[in-house]
């Protein structure tokens, strides 16, 4: 809830004249964020911010002045560290006693500990198929038999989890289409495009290239120990104290959500242009 609000609010702090009154919003939500999942929280706020530094840098270009989006930074940076310092500190002080107690554990057992569920590649199926791999552990009617939440070793000693999974992942084909039909349109361009092509148009191919390579990386980073260069993300500060990279998936629906929208939009625009030219 609080990122969509958000996310809002942040593109009309870079946009509108009333920039101060919407960097303060954006700023509240994107703090109000950390008062729940403080994970899950972070996860988003990487991609919030990465949007709110493209449409600053996108803003200052056009305007050829850096005051306005450094200061709408500025303000919307101030409010979220003042709604989410309470919460981020308290749960700064847990981790640092967890990290205490598993100072005597390997780096092996660490990384096992942090990545058990990632989402697995070959799962990604679930995103057009409910219930290919079983709909849940547990679940009499179609159990799941995937390898998420599966214990290090497991295959080899049969202790701990052979797999946990409490939800579907299911998405839908259309948004997929769409989000596709988005990025082709960006690409490529339409026919529709060329008449319309200028400023507007680079700003919004701008856009769907963003939220492509967001969606891109999020579901990468939900793949957790099954991609490779999640290594490296792992070495960022307290990203190692953080579980289960499965939880990139929730942002991953948030920007497939918005390539989506993009995408429906692009094919009504083609529909009317090819109406339009048939008559």
């Amino acid at each position: 809830l609080w990122a969509g609000v958000g996310l809002y609010c942040l593109a009309q702090a870079l946009e509108s004249q009333a920039h101060y009154a919407w960097s303060i919003l954006a700023g509240a939500a994107i703090g109000l964020m950390f008062l729940e999942q403080l994970d899950v929280a972070l996860f988003f706020g990487l991609v919030l911010g990465a949007y709110a530094l493209f449409l600053a840098i996108r803003q200052a270009r056009a305007s050829h002045s850096w005051w306005k989006p450094c200061l709408v930074l500025l303000t919307l940076g101030a409010m979220g560290l003042l709604f989410s310092f309470s919460n981020i500190l308290s749960n700064y002080r847990i981790n640092v006693q967890e990290v205490a107690v598993m100072q005597a554990e390997s780096a092996e057992e660490k990384w096992a500990y942090a990545t058990q569920w990632s989402w697995p590649p070959t799962e990604s199926i679930d995103f057009i198929a409910p219930g290919y791999m079983g709909w849940r552990s547990c679940e009499a009617a179609g159990p799941y038999w995937g390898r998420m939440g599966r214990s290090a070793g497991w295959e080899e000693t049969r202790q701990g989890f052979m797999n946990f999974k409490l939800e579907n992942q299911y998405l839908g084909a259309i948004p997929i289409l769409l989000a596709l039909f988005a990025l082709l349109a960006a690409i490529k361009g339409l026919p529709h495009d060329q008449a319309g092509a200028g400023a507007e148009h680079s700003e919004r191919k701008a856009e769907i290239i963003f939220w492509s390579c967001a969606a891109g990386l999020t579901l990468l980073l939900a793949f957790g120990k099954y991609f490779p260069l999640y290594a490296l993300f792992y070495k960022l500060p307290l990203i190692s104290t953080i579980r289960n990279p499965n939880k990139f998936l929730q942002v991953f629906q948030l920007t497939l959500g918005i390539l989506a929208a993009y995408g429906l939009d692009e094919a009504l625009k083609y529909h009317r242009a090819r109406t339009l030219r048939k008559s």
